[in-house]
């Protein structure tokens, strides 16, 4: 941890949750290479601070809900504790602040130029059209579909000369976390032929649209099972852990439920132990491609250009890639995240583009992710 009123101070912005928060690692890492003594804060939900604990990136999290004011006007109490952040923003003195968010609304233009303003620094950075009067500067806007959001947020700290050279998710995972996921996969190493792949059948409470039906996943998962001995775990959060019921009913007892029985780091710890998960767009996706875990992710309405696994590639019959992307090509797709618009949060009734991706796709594409094998899964 840096000190001492010489070293430079910066803080950056990223209020969301776990996905969203992971997009951000490439570019502390990018930060930190060029300011190795300098002080790097992160604003973040508890969430993201739980995510990116024990990197060495940083140096402090200062956790922060946004939720109070996700509808504006925000109530008494949630400007009191505004201002008291902002007090505290104002009182540290940043050299630099980095917002990494897209402002495409009213809402959150007023309030990430509120934040800005109170913490006073000279020089604040972010990502934009044009120029606003809150950023003095500002790498440019060109909408979702364009690059990843991590290409976004290394362009952000690019304008202060940050350079990341071998961009990737990072997360530090805890040995509590492994000791965890040592107890929760007791006896699965012990047959290394037999791959254990994840499914994650959830998408986070922002867009259920874009859970592929838990009946595939099931499916998925019986011919897995039946065709190379997989062990079979269903992963995700405690709202999630109705879905991971029905996979087990539908596929058997060979299935293992985990869903809601881990917290991030041990949830890291376990997908670090499994040589594939198949899942959708959503944080527990984005946090195997932290752990190095192969990723076959099955997108609908959202945007993977934008959200993607970072790194990953389009699948097709037969194209070698460890992290892939399967989707169905519409010409309506994506609705969610498309150009200067959040877009359709819960897509259209018959979602066509999840339909489309069909359970032999996905199961081909397993097979070939897994016949490439993977290095360094933790024993």
């Amino acid at each position: 941890m840096r000190s001492g009123s010489t070293a430079s101070r910066f803080l950056v912005i990223k209020l969301a949750d776990l996905g969203d928060v992971l997009t951000t690692t490439p570019a502390l890492r990018a930060l930190r290479l060029r300011y190795p003594t300098a002080v790097i804060d992160v604003l973040t939900t508890r969430t993201g601070a739980e995510a990116l604990d024990g990197l060495d990136s940083l140096d402090h999290l200062i956790p922060f809900e946004k939720s109070a004011f996700d509808h504006l006007p925000p109530t008494p109490g949630a400007i009191l504790q505004a201002l008291r952040l902002g007090w505290r923003l104002r009182r540290a003195r940043y050299d630099r602040v980095f917002l990494l968010h897209h402002l495409f609304t009213r809402g959150g233009r007023i309030k990430y130029a509120a934040l800005l303003t109170a913490t006073g620094s000279p020089w604040r950075g972010g990502v934009a059209e044009g120029r606003p009067w809150f950023l003095t500067h500002v790498y440019p806007e060109a909408g979702y579909g364009v690059c990843h959001e991590a290409d976004y947020w290394l362009g952000v700290v690019g304008l202060a000369g940050a350079r990341n050279p071998s961009p990737r998710l990072e997360i530090a995972v805890t040995e509590h976390g492994r000791t965890r996921a040592r107890q929760l996969l007791a006896g699965l190493d012990r047959e290394p032929a037999r791959p254990i792949i994840a499914l994650y059948p959830g998408a986070g409470p922002y867009s259920p649209a874009r859970r592929w039906p838990v009946d595939r996943y099931a499916a998925v998962g019986q011919r897995l099972i039946a065709s190379l001995g997989a062990r079979v775990l269903v992963v995700g959060g405690p709202t999630e852990r109705g879905l991971g019921e029905r996979i087990r009913l539908i596929a058997g007892s060979a299935v293992q439920n985990l869903a809601g029985c881990t917290d991030v780091k041990t949830l890291a710890a376990v997908l670090e132990r499994c040589d594939l998960l198949i899942g959708n767009d959503g944080g527990v996706m984005h946090l195997a491609v932290a752990v190095g875990t192969p990723v076959a992710a099955i997108f609908g309405p959202s945007n993977d250009i934008s959200w993607g696994p970072y790194g990953g590639v389009r699948w097709e019959p037969g194209r070698s890639a460890r992290t892939v992307v399967l989707r169905a090509d519409l010409p309506c797709a994506p609705c969610l995240y498309r150009g200067f618009l959040p877009g359709l949060r819960y897509g259209c009734p018959s979602r066509d583009c999840l339909h489309g991706v069909t359970v032999d796709a996905v199961v081909q594409a397993a097979m070939e992710v897994l016949a490439l094998g993977r290095t360094g899964r933790h024993g």
